[in-house]
């Protein structure tokens, strides 16, 4: 975990940068693409656990799945 948004889901269950996501809903969690595959197969507002370690000690939370806020990409000057 590398960011949490202010009052978004993940900040609710205190999810924090740094955490490492090792399991959800029931699932190995070994890279980012895992964890992306993970939340595909899940809808917004669905409850899942998550395993983590923070600080080397074992966590194990349950959240609810929201919808990620959109990102613009900023324009590259000269590049269209």
């Amino acid at each position: 975990m590398t960011n949490v948004l202010p009052n978004s889901e993940a900040e609710r269950p205190k999810l924090k940068p740094g955490d490492i996501i090792v399991r959800m809903a029931d699932v190995k969690i070994d890279n980012v693409r895992d964890l992306i595959k993970v939340m595909n197969k899940h809808q917004v507002g669905d409850k899942v656990n998550v395993e983590l370690f923070r600080d080397n000690e074992k966590m194990l939370l349950e959240t609810v799945l929201e919808k990620a806020p959109s990102t613009k990409i900023p324009k590259i000057q000269g590049k269209q």
